[in-house]
């Protein structure tokens, strides 16, 4: 499974995607976001701080994006850890809702 991530209040995220963290990754644009991302580091802080924020809002906890920010590690490598999770996290999740969807199909056919 994947990795723990430590954030800098000493809480372990497990990075877990359901539906409200897919709705959360849309609308803080993350998609967009981790594109700029692979060409220009300076979006990174960011990323994880919005990555950190949907995975706590997902599992049903408030945290605003300040908040979240603040949970970012500072560490270059410890961001880098957080998207690079969060995105074979979430790229697992789409295809295993694009083989329902396929399987779903079928079955109606």
């Amino acid at each position: 499974m994947g990795e723990d991530i430590v954030l800098t209040d000493g809480t372990v995220l497990h990075i877990k995607i359901n539906f409200l963290t897919v709705y959360l990754f849309q609308k803080c644009n993350l998609e967009k976001l981790m594109k700029k991302a692979e060409k220009n580091d300076r979006f990174n802080m960011e990323i994880a701080a919005k990555v950190i924020y949907c995975i706590i809002r997902s599992a049903g906890k408030n945290v605003t994006f300040d908040e979240a920010l603040m949970l970012v590690p500072p560490d270059p490598d410890e961001i880098r850890k957080i998207i690079d999770e969060f995105k074979n996290q979430f790229e697992k999740y789409k295809k295993k809702q694009t083989n329902s969807m396929k399987n779903m199909n079928m079955n109606m056919k």
